[in-house]
Protein backbone atom coordinates (compact mmCIF):
# COMPACT_ATOMS: atom_id res chain seq x y z
CA UNK A 1 0.00 0.00 0.00
CA UNK A 2 2.90 2.17 0.89
CA UNK A 3 4.46 1.40 -2.05
CA UNK A 4 1.24 2.69 -4.36
CA UNK A 5 1.06 5.70 -2.50
CA UNK A 6 4.05 6.89 -3.30
CA UNK A 7 4.35 5.63 -6.86
CA UNK A 8 1.25 7.73 -7.34
CA UNK A 9 2.76 10.86 -5.25
CA UNK A 10 5.42 10.97 -7.95
CA UNK A 11 3.57 10.50 -11.04
CA UNK A 12 1.47 13.50 -9.34
CA UNK A 13 5.20 15.41 -8.85
CA UNK A 14 6.31 14.82 -12.53
CA UNK A 15 3.38 15.75 -13.94
CA UNK A 16 2.87 18.94 -12.40
CA UNK A 17 6.13 19.89 -13.55
CA UNK A 18 5.72 19.41 -16.74
CA UNK A 19 2.15 21.22 -16.73
CA UNK A 20 3.99 24.43 -15.51
CA UNK A 21 6.06 24.26 -18.78
CA UNK A 22 2.81 24.84 -21.33
CA UNK A 23 1.82 28.03 -22.64
CA UNK A 24 -1.79 28.91 -21.39
CA UNK A 25 -4.33 29.78 -23.96
CA UNK A 26 -5.87 33.17 -23.85
CA UNK A 27 -7.73 35.80 -25.73
CA UNK A 28 -4.33 37.32 -26.66
CA UNK A 29 -2.69 34.19 -28.45
CA UNK A 30 -5.77 34.42 -30.79
CA UNK A 31 -3.98 36.74 -33.24
CA UNK A 32 -1.64 34.56 -33.85
CA UNK A 33 -3.92 31.95 -34.82
CA UNK A 34 -3.93 31.35 -39.25
CA UNK A 35 -7.34 30.15 -41.50
CA UNK A 36 -5.89 27.77 -43.86
CA UNK A 37 -8.64 28.10 -46.81
CA UNK A 38 -9.69 27.96 -50.09
CA UNK A 39 -7.79 24.73 -51.31
CA UNK A 40 -7.39 24.26 -54.95
CA UNK A 41 -6.33 21.07 -56.86
CA UNK A 42 -4.78 21.08 -60.22
CA UNK A 43 -6.17 19.12 -63.31
CA UNK A 44 -3.42 16.65 -63.30
CA UNK A 45 -3.39 16.23 -59.68
CA UNK A 46 0.39 18.03 -59.03
CA UNK A 47 -0.34 21.01 -57.53
CA UNK A 48 -2.34 22.28 -54.79
CA UNK A 49 -2.60 25.82 -53.66
CA UNK A 50 -4.52 27.32 -50.79
CA UNK A 51 -4.32 30.41 -48.51
CA UNK A 52 -2.78 31.03 -45.20
CA UNK A 53 -4.27 34.36 -43.76
CA UNK A 54 -3.43 35.71 -39.93
CA UNK A 55 -6.50 37.22 -38.47
CA UNK A 56 -5.47 40.21 -39.05
CA UNK A 57 -2.96 41.68 -41.74
CA UNK A 58 -1.28 40.48 -45.07
CA UNK A 59 -2.05 36.46 -46.28
CA UNK A 60 -0.09 34.03 -47.79
CA UNK A 61 -1.06 32.04 -51.12
CA UNK A 62 0.82 28.35 -51.07
CA UNK A 63 1.31 26.76 -54.18
CA UNK A 64 2.57 23.12 -53.34
CA UNK A 65 4.25 20.49 -55.61
CA UNK A 66 2.96 17.43 -54.61
CA UNK A 67 5.48 15.46 -56.95
CA UNK A 68 8.40 17.42 -55.40
CA UNK A 69 7.32 18.35 -52.39
CA UNK A 70 7.94 21.77 -52.79
CA UNK A 71 6.24 24.94 -52.77
CA UNK A 72 6.08 28.83 -53.58
CA UNK A 73 4.72 31.46 -51.07
CA UNK A 74 2.87 34.51 -52.76
CA UNK A 75 2.52 37.41 -50.23
CA UNK A 76 -1.08 38.34 -50.29
CA UNK A 77 -1.92 35.95 -53.04
CA UNK A 78 -5.77 35.03 -52.77
CA UNK A 79 -8.59 33.69 -55.38
CA UNK A 80 -6.40 31.08 -57.29
CA UNK A 81 -7.61 29.20 -60.13
CA UNK A 82 -5.44 26.29 -62.29
CA UNK A 83 -5.85 26.68 -65.73
CA UNK A 84 -7.52 23.28 -67.36
CA UNK A 85 -3.36 22.68 -68.66
CA UNK A 86 -2.02 22.89 -64.94
CA UNK A 87 0.77 24.63 -66.35
CA UNK A 88 -0.27 28.15 -64.99
CA UNK A 89 -2.07 29.57 -62.34
CA UNK A 90 -3.87 32.84 -62.10
CA UNK A 91 -4.48 34.22 -58.31
CA UNK A 92 -4.92 38.42 -57.41
CA UNK A 93 -2.48 39.98 -55.11
CA UNK A 94 -4.40 42.49 -52.16
CA UNK A 95 -2.43 45.83 -51.24
CA UNK A 96 0.06 45.54 -48.56
CA UNK A 97 -2.67 45.21 -45.26
CA UNK A 98 -0.95 48.29 -43.55
CA UNK A 99 -0.88 50.98 -46.65
CA UNK A 100 -4.70 50.35 -47.27
CA UNK A 101 -5.51 51.09 -43.43
CA UNK A 102 -3.25 53.90 -43.37
CA UNK A 103 -5.40 55.53 -46.28
CA UNK A 104 -8.36 54.51 -45.25
CA UNK A 105 -7.75 56.23 -41.59
CA UNK A 106 -6.51 59.46 -43.93
CA UNK A 107 -10.01 59.25 -45.56
CA UNK A 108 -8.97 58.33 -49.14
CA UNK A 109 -11.98 57.80 -51.44
CA UNK A 110 -12.28 53.98 -52.61
CA UNK A 111 -11.44 55.15 -56.19
CA UNK A 112 -7.90 56.29 -55.06
CA UNK A 113 -7.85 53.39 -53.14
CA UNK A 114 -4.74 50.43 -53.55
CA UNK A 115 -6.14 48.25 -55.93
CA UNK A 116 -5.56 44.76 -56.22
CA UNK A 117 -3.43 43.35 -59.01
CA UNK A 118 -3.55 40.30 -60.96
CA UNK A 119 -0.75 37.78 -61.30
CA UNK A 120 0.40 34.64 -63.45
CA UNK A 121 2.43 32.06 -62.33
CA UNK A 122 3.76 29.71 -64.69
CA UNK A 123 4.48 26.68 -62.54
CA UNK A 124 7.89 24.84 -62.78
CA UNK A 125 9.69 27.66 -63.99
CA UNK A 126 9.31 29.92 -61.12
CA UNK A 127 7.94 32.57 -63.34
CA UNK A 128 4.93 35.56 -62.37
CA UNK A 129 3.62 38.09 -64.43
CA UNK A 130 2.29 40.82 -62.72
CA UNK A 131 -0.42 43.20 -64.12
CA UNK A 132 -1.69 46.22 -61.75
CA UNK A 133 -4.12 47.72 -64.42
CA UNK A 134 -7.74 47.34 -62.23
CA UNK A 135 -9.59 46.51 -65.06
CA UNK A 136 -8.46 43.64 -65.89
CA UNK A 137 -10.12 42.22 -62.83
CA UNK A 138 -13.17 43.39 -63.96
Amino acid sequence: MRIIFLFSLFIFLVNAGFAQQCEQVNHLIYDNWKDVSKPVLSNDGKWVSFELNPQKGDGKLIIYDLENRSYDTISRGYDAKFLPDSKTIIFKIKPPYAELRKQKLDGVKNEKLLKDSLAVFFLGTDSIRRFSNSTLLK
